[in-house]
């Protein structure tokens, strides 16, 4: 039974360090996976059969620190990592094993109604609890790949803060253990320390899964919070994408009107359609005087406040900026186009008292009425409305409404 103990023995070295180049080391190759876990055979054999951890009475708190010790100096000649991460895969792999092997101890002495120090003072007994316990983490290392996988753990492992406070964990957990291994040896006829072993690796295990669990969690939510600051800047790519397509699409970005080339297509439809409806053509009074006598920034605001007038007073029509100062608007509600104009003009006027302005604002406009059967194009419709403006400032003393059906 001692050849079996120490075949499991490879097999779990073996499982070590496949996993350890599978987690950190990727570059790693088969072969060297095999020379390493062979050697490490070799290497603790010698060093725990001086302890007599296969045929005598073995001191288990110098099996744990001989463990730890080498495998962390073996992980570390594999290959280039942190030293933070050859520490964190050291302390995973011993606290398991040894926190499996102190459940194991303490099952089959409970089982079997002695002390764990007969237990290890038996031969045979010590050698079924060595294979149980190099047979359990095979099978553990082997469903790890599938858990966890290596994705996760790079998440994980990226994160130093967390892997410092894994280690921290895992540290505390060890040193717990290693500290009740001397409570192995005390011949106390009762089942309660048995127990209490049980217990400090069952303890053992959980609080590893628990540490790992809150670790990768940790992580998680980082990297949801880094993906989230990642998708936020490409909304904002995507909204400036977006804002210079509208532009091309058809949308004035200096006032957020449609541009001439979208409401004269919309007005060419409204005529193809035979639908009734009309046409107010703007213009802003004096906006070349006010750039030249109070700068331009003056006349982008009264651009602008025009705009957000004529927006406010015609929510249902279409209104696109044509040119520099001069807006069309096509609208349905027929019965209602010049009370909306007048009430446009109104609000337009109290601009300048309302912002206190040392400049005059006002707007001339021209408003055509269509009936289904006018017979006009767009372009003479327009024309018809521009016409009318200009008619409307030259009789703009009289505050004089042009309006003709056509």
């Amino acid at each position: 039974m001692i050849y079996i103990s120490m075949i499991l023995f490879l097999v779990y070295n073996y499982l070590v360090f496949w996993y350890s180049s599978y987690v950190f080391f990727s570059g790693v190759k088969k072969k060297r996976v095999i020379v390493l876990s062979v050697a490490s055979v070799a290497v603790n054999g010698f060093l725990l059969a001086i302890a007599g951890f296969f045929t005598n009475f073995q001191n288990e708190s110098i099996l744990m620190v001989a463990s730890i010790v080498l495998l962390t100096a073996q992980l570390w000649l594999i290959g280039e990592r942190s030293l933070l991460e050859i520490i964190f895969g050291s302390l995973s792999f011993c606290l398991n094993l040894f926190g499996i092997r102190l459940m194991v101890m303490s099952i089959i002495a409970l089982s079997t109604d002695r002390l764990i120090i007969d237990c290890l003072e038996d031969t045979d007994t010590r050698i079924l609890i060595n294979c149980i316990s190099f047979l359990v983490p095979i099978l553990y290392i082997s469903m790890t790949k599938i858990v966890m996988p290596r994705k996760q753990l790079d998440l994980m492992i990226a994160d130093k803060k967390n892997m410092k406070f894994a280690i921290g964990v895992l540290a505390t957990i060890y040193i717990y253990m290693f500290v009740n291994t001397f409570s192995l040896y005390a011949r106390i006829q009762t089942n309660m320390l048995t127990m209490l072993n049980l217990k400090v690796g069952i303890c053992a295990i959980l609080g590893f899964l628990l540490a790992l669990t809150y670790c990768y969690l940790f992580t998680k939510l980082k990297a949801y919070e880094l993906q989230y600051d990642e998708l936020l800047e490409c909304v904002k790519l995507e909204q400036h994408q977006v804002k210079g397509l509208e532009n091309v699409a058809g949308i004035d970005e200096f006032t957020g009107l449609k541009t001439r080339e979208v409401i004269e297509q919309m007005l060419t439809l409204y005529v193809s359609q035979h639908k009734v409806f009309y046409v107010v053509f703007i213009d802003i009074d004096g906006l070349k005087r006010t750039n030249d006598n109070y700068g331009h920034e003056e006349g982008d605001f009264y651009i602008k406040k025009v705009a957000k007038t004529l927006i406010e007073t015609y929510p249902l029509d279409e209104i696109a900026r044509i040119g520099g100062d001069e807006f069309l608007i096509l609208g349905l509600d027929v019965d209602q186009s010049i009370q909306k104009t007048h009430l446009c003009r109104e609000k337009v006027v109290q601009i300048q008292e309302r912002y206190q302005k040392e400049y005059p604002t006002s707007i001339s406009y021209g408003i055509e009425q269509v009936d289904k059967d006018n017979g006009f194009t767009a372009q003479e419709l327009m024309q018809k409305a521009d016409e009318k403006m200009y008619e409307f400032k030259r009789l703009k003393k009289r505050e004089r409404t042009v309006v003709t059906p056509v």
